[in-house]
C-alpha cells in the first residue's frame, strides 16, 4: 500500500534527522524501539490523544525502559495532521524539530 509505504519512508528520514537511529543502532535496539513506538501510536489513535505521555502518565523513557531499552539517548516526535507527509514538513519546518 502507497501510503503505508511513504509513512514508513517519513518516517526513516525523521529518524535520521533527529539522530536517533545512529544512538539506537549502536545498542542494537532499533526494532525494539520503532515496535514501542507503534504501540504508543496505536494508543494514541485508540484513545483519541497526541502527547508523549500517556493519560495515565507513562513516559517514552518507561516505555523504553519496560520494552529492556535503558540508558539509551531518545528523542520522540508526536504529532496530529491530515497525512504523514504534512506532519514531516511541519517538523522540518520547525528549528527545535530539526536540532
Amino acid at each position: 500500500m502507497r501510503v503505508h509505504a511513504e509513512s514508513r519512508e517519513i518516517q526513516r528520514k525523521a529518524l535520521v534527522a533527529c539522530d536517533c537511529r545512529r544512538a539506537l543502532r549502536r545498542r542494537g535496539t532499533e526494532r525494539v524501539a520503532r515496535v514501542v513506538a507503534g504501540a504508543h501510536a496505536r494508543d494514541m489513535a485508540a484513545r483519541g490523544y497526541v502527547a508523549h505521555d500517556a493519560p495515565e502518565g507513562t513516559t517514552p523513557a518507561d516505555r523504553l525502559r519496560v520494552a529492556g531499552i535503558r540508558g539509551a539517548a531518545s528523542a520522540e516526535n508526536v504529532a496530529r495532521g491530515p497525512d504523514a507527509r504534512s506532519v514531516h514538513e511541519g517538523f522540518m519546518a520547525s528549528p527545535a524539530h530539526r536540532a
